[in-house]
C-alpha cells in the first residue's frame, strides 16, 4: 500500500511539473515563436497572369498582452519579404473600448510597412464597438492601408482585383458583390472569416485570405473544437482548395481571452503566385 502511495505520488508529482512546463512554454515562449511561412502557388494552379507576392498577418489584438514593441518584429519580417501586396484580415485591437495605448503610435508603425503596389485591410469583428470602426479605418487609412467593405479594388500593373468582404459576425459583409468579379483576372477575396469560403462557389474565386481562428490558439485534442469562433469551425488554419479556388487561413499574430499558444505558433504569411 505504501508502495503504491509512493507510486501514486510520484506520478501526481511528475504530472505537475509536465503541466507547468507545458504552461510556461504556452505563457512565455510561444507567442511569441514568430515564423514566416512561405507558400507558392504556380501559375497553372492560379491562373496567375503577372507573377507577384503578397505577405499575409491579421489578428494582431492590440492591448491584450501584445503592444507595439513586440510589433516591431512584425514589421521587419514583412519588409524583409520585399512584397508586392501587405494584406491584413482584421482584429487589430482586441477591444476598442477599453484599448488604452496612443492609436498613432500604432498607424505610425503601419506606415512603415512596404508594398510595391498597395497595402490592403478588412474588418474583423474586434474591429467593431460602439463607434469602434470608425476608429479602425482611422488607424489603417493612417497607416496607408486601403480599407474595403464589400468592395473591390484593380490593379492593372498585375491585373489582379484585390476583393474586400466587411466582416460577417458584427459587420455587414455581403459576398454578392463578387458576382461582378472578372473571370479575366486573378481574383484575391479577403475576409476576417475563413468559413464564408464555402458560400462563394458560385463566384469566380482566385485566392481567399482570412484570419480569426488563431489557428485553434491552443491546440488539444478534444479541447480546441469546442472553443473555435463562429465562421472558424470548418477551416482552421493552413491552405485548402476546392474546385480550383484556394484559401489561406493565417494563424495570426497576438492572442485574445487567453494569453497563451500551443501549437499554434504566431506567422506572417508569405505567398508566391506564378511562379
Amino acid at each position: 500500500m505504501i508502495k503504491l502511495l509512493k507510486l501514486i505520488f510520484k506520478t501526481a508529482f511528475l504530472l505537475i511539473i509536465i503541466a507547468s512546463l507545458i504552461f510556461g512554454y504556452a505563457r512565455l515562449i510561444e507567442p511569441y515563436r514568430l515564423e514566416c511561412r512561405k507558400i507558392s502557388l504556380s501559375e497553372k494552379e492560379t491562373a496567375a497572369i503577372c507573377p507577384f507576392t503578397i505577405v499575409l498577418f491579421g489578428d494582431t489584438h492590440f492591448g491584450f498582452d501584445y503592444d507595439c514593441s513586440h510589433f516591431e518584429e512584425v514589421i521587419s519580417m514583412i519588409n524583409s519579404q520585399e512584397p508586392d501586396l501587405i494584406i491584413f484580415t482584421g482584429d487589430l485591437i482586441d477591444d476598442l473600448n477599453t484599448y488604452t495605448g496612443d492609436i498613432s503610435e500604432i498607424s505610425s508603425m503601419l506606415t512603415r510597412l512596404s508594398a510595391n503596389f498597395g497595402k490592403f485591410a478588412v474588418y474583423g469583428n474586434h474591429d467593431y464597438a460602439l463607434s469602434g470602426e470608425a476608429v479602425y479605418r482611422k488607424i489603417m487609412e493612417n497607416g496607408g492601408f486601403t480599407v474595403l467593405e464589400n468592395e473591390s479594388f484593380f490593379l492593372p500593373e498585375l491585373n489582379v482585383a484585390v476583393h474586400g468582404i466587411d466582416d460577417c459576425l458584427i459587420g455587414f459583409g455581403d459576398p454578392s458583390f463578387l458576382q461582378y468579379a472578372s473571370e479575366d483576372c486573378f481574383n484575391l477575396v479577403l475576409c476576417h472569416e475563413p468559413d464564408i469560403f464555402n458560400e462563394l462557389s458560385d463566384y469566380s474565386i482566385s485566392l481567399m485570405l482570412s484570419g480569426h481562428t488563431h489557428g485553434g490558439q491552443v491546440r488539444i485534442p478534444f479541447y480546441t473544437d469546442s472553443f473555435l469562433p463562429t465562421y472558424g469551425k470548418i477551416y482552421v488554419s493552413g491552405l485548402y482548395e476546392s474546385a480550383g479556388s484556394f484559401l489561406y487561413v493565417t494563424k495570426g499574430i497576438g492572442t485574445t481571452k487567453l494569453p497563451l499558444r500551443f501549437r499554434a505558433v504566431p506567422e506572417v504569411t508569405v505567398i508566391t503566385v506564378g511562379q
